[in-house]
């Protein structure tokens, strides 16, 4: 599943890490960036992501490729 990202908003990643997109940098490539937190609750990694989620890496699909979208409390 693919899913066009939005700066602000937290994500769920394909090992079940989540993301919160803090900023597009304007690249082509890899515009996206956010920090992944682990299923674990501790931070794993910085990460880039393409506009549709792939985890910045031209390797094929990762674990850390996003997911879905985790729906806001209200």
């Amino acid at each position: 599943m693919r899913v066009a990202l939005e700066v602000g908003k937290t994500y769920q990643t394909v090992n079940g890490g989540t993301v919160v997109i803090e900023r597009d940098n304007g690249d082509d490539r890899f515009p996206f960036f956010g920090k992944i937190v682990g299923v674990d609750g501790l931070s794993d990694r910085l990460a880039y992501f393409t506009a549709l989620g792939s985890y910045g890496t031209a390797a094929g699909p990762t674990g850390f490729d996003i997911h879905a979208e985790v729906a806001q409390a209200s």
